[in-house]
């Protein structure tokens, strides 16, 4: 009896026993150039082996796909196994048929990368777009066997939802990318012992808004698969409600209240909670509001009158920004602001000015940035979404033209910005007074061009730009 016909009688017909397992076959179609592309035929029940990366079916052996080019291999063990065992009510032939047809959406492809690691891509039959196959025994199977394979590494373990702080690694690339090298590495190093202590362990970093600090943030959380989110303490004069940080945290979490409550919560100018002309009573609420995840509480998050959250902010990890004077940080270190009351008002205003005391205390640590130079001010005209580049490439390509900033431009710029320590308001409204000749021309002819290429010219006079006709077909 051929191996075809092997596969067809062994494809499960009943609900699979609780020691059973499900495996996915896949039949190589083609070959082309030291690669093989794959097709599902069929589910079989056997055993996974894990450590060999083996389905035993019967009389027959499968090798995994990503252990080289067979007529014929196994995937989604573990994944399919588990959602048919959770659907165990709907009849395994029907599951069966529904969970072909979602994978013959696509192609399997076993191939190399440059460094000869082995890699299975996945290709949707209705576009060229390629991602990796990802499933926890590829993750034990690349580490045991080919532990140089990092990028493939990470992607697999953030696709399992699996911490990988690896801290040579990561401080290789934060050394590579960012100026603030000693701060990188704090920063690093505080994230490391949240996760490694049974406490939380919190930071605040100080420096000015131009220094990479959401950055450096970003790509440690994003190297290590830790989730993170940003907010602000005080935005366009109005106060962030910590409940209403939760809610959204946990709409970003998809609900997911465990996963909401391990984020690593980013809070940005904490320092403007301080200001003299904004202090109020309500600054100082914000500020005890702080406080109490700061300390760990349970916050209660009404969403309806009959559907309330209890969200433990004790394992999350909470990293406050801001941009404090030294002499003001000082201060901290020790107690915190004073306090100022106003005898005039007696009361009513209790907290005036200042930050409350002990609040500081709360923070395992303060890592001070140090002050922008010029790569740090090209890092924001090129990455930060709020220095005007990026929104304008963005606009830009909702009307199908595209932005072309030559690097000379970046460099005048950010020199510039750097010798005249502009913030990040400044930097964008400098862009947007470049683009302003050109944007009003687009706007007069919004579907005649294809391109805006900017240069050195438009800097000395904006009128210089050169925009690209669209050409019509015949």
């Amino acid at each position: 009896m051929n191996i075809n016909k092997s596969i067809q009688n062994i494809i499960s017909k009943v609900v699979i026993e609780k020691d059973e397992e499900l495996a996915v076959i896949f039949k190589a179609c083609q070959e082309q150039n030291n690669s093989k592309v794959y097709l599902p035929v069929g589910i079989v029940k056997g055993k996974l082996d894990e450590e060999n990366l083996n389905f035993i079916c019967n009389n027959f052996t499968f090798n995994h796909l990503i252990k080289g080019p067979e007529e014929f291999g196994f995937a989604y063990s573990k994944t399919i196994t588990e959602t048919v065992k959770n659907n165990r009510f709907i009849p395994l032939v029907l599951q069966e048929k529904k969970i072909l047809k979602d994978l013959q959406k696509y192609y399997y492809i076993y191939a190399k990368d440059k460094s000869n690691n082995p890699i299975v891509g996945i290709q949707s039959i209705d576009d060229n777009n390629i991602n990796i196959l990802c499933e926890d025994e590829l993750l034990n199977y690349y580490i045991k066997m080919f532990p140089k394979a990092k990028d493939i590494i990470d992607l697999l373990k953030k696709a399992s939802g699996k911490l990988n702080l690896d801290i040579k690694y990561i401080s290789d690339l934060l050394e590579k990318s960012f100026t603030n090298k000693e701060a990188s590495k704090e920063i690093l190093i505080a994230i490391w012992k949240h996760y490694h202590s049974d406490k939380s362990y919190h930071i605040f970093i100080n420096g000015s808004e131009i220094t990479p600090k959401k950055e450096i943030i970003k790509s440690i959380c994003e190297k290590a698969n830790i989730p993170y989110h940003f907010v602000s303490a005080v935005e366009n004069y109005e106060i962030t409600n910590i409940e209403e940080i939760l809610k959204n945290l946990l709409e970003k979490s998809n609900y997911d209240l465990q996963l909401a409550e391990n984020t690593i919560l980013v809070i940005d100018n904490i320092d403007k909670l301080a200001l003299t002309d904004l202090s109020t009573a309500s600054f100082a609420d914000a500020q005890y509001n702080l406080a109490k995840i700061l300390r760990g509480e349970t916050i209660v998050l009404n969403h309806s009158k009959h559907r309330k959250t209890y969200f433990d902010t004790s394992k999350m990890m909470i990293i406050g920004m801001g941009n404090f004077e030294n002499e003001e940080i000082n201060n901290i270190k020790v107690n915190g602001f004073s306090h100022v009351i106003d005898p005039e008002k007696k009361n009513n205003e209790k907290y005036k000015i200042g930050m409350l005391d002990g609040l500081f205390d709360n923070f395992s640590m303060i890592i001070q940035m140090n002050e922008p130079i010029l790569q740090d001010y090209q890092n924001i005209l090129i990455n930060r979404d709020t220095a005007g580049i990026i929104n304008n490439t963005d606009f830009f390509n909702n009307l199908d033209i595209k932005l072309t900033i030559n690097d000379n431009v970046i460099n005048i710029l950010a020199d510039y910005a750097c010798k005249n320590k502009l913030s990040i308001s400044d930097i964008s409204e400098l862009i947007e007074n470049v683009l302003l000749n050109a944007s009003f021309e687009i706007a007069a002819n919004p579907n005649i061009y294809s391109e805006l290429i900017i240069t050195s010219d438009t800097i000395s006079d904006t009128k210089k730009y050169t925009l690209v006709k669209r050409k019509h077909k015949e």
